[in-house]
């Protein structure tokens, strides 16, 4: 029984082919495939990722996404001149702020809108 091949086109027998391992019974899987699984399936493997949307769903889009961004381009303009014009804390608000509407901008999501139930993202 050299060259038996399983399902996935492994082979076994006498002697396992690709590792050079003897084996008397031709059903089971070689070591080797047992640990790293099927050693020449041509089928891809699921990615390790995490899904985040899973995680954060979104609720932020359309105009409100729109707006979000041009908030963040002004906000940061008037960080820029308050900082230099020596106005700390204007200037730290605005950079709050502008932090805060570009992330809502670029995730897609604000706690806010999810705290109230608002969802924009069909505009």
């Amino acid at each position: 029984m050299v060259g038996k091949r399983t399902d996935a086109g492994h082979a076994h027998g006498a002697i396992c082919s690709s590792h050079g391992r003897s084996d008397t019974n031709s059903d089971s899987r070689c070591p080797i495939q047992s640990i790293y699984g099927h050693i020449g399936n041509e089928k891809k493997r699921k990615s390790n990722r995490v899904d985040m949307s899973d995680m954060v769903s979104q609720n932020v889009g359309g105009r409100d996404r729109l707006v979000r961004a041009i908030l963040t381009v002004v906000l940061t303009l008037v960080a820029v001149r308050s900082l230099q014009s020596g106005k700390r804390k204007a200037g730290l608000l605005a950079v709050v702020g502008a932090l805060g509407f570009g992330f809502n901008a670029t995730t897609r999501f604000c706690g806010l809108n999810k705290t109230l139930g608002i969802d924009t993202t069909d505009e």
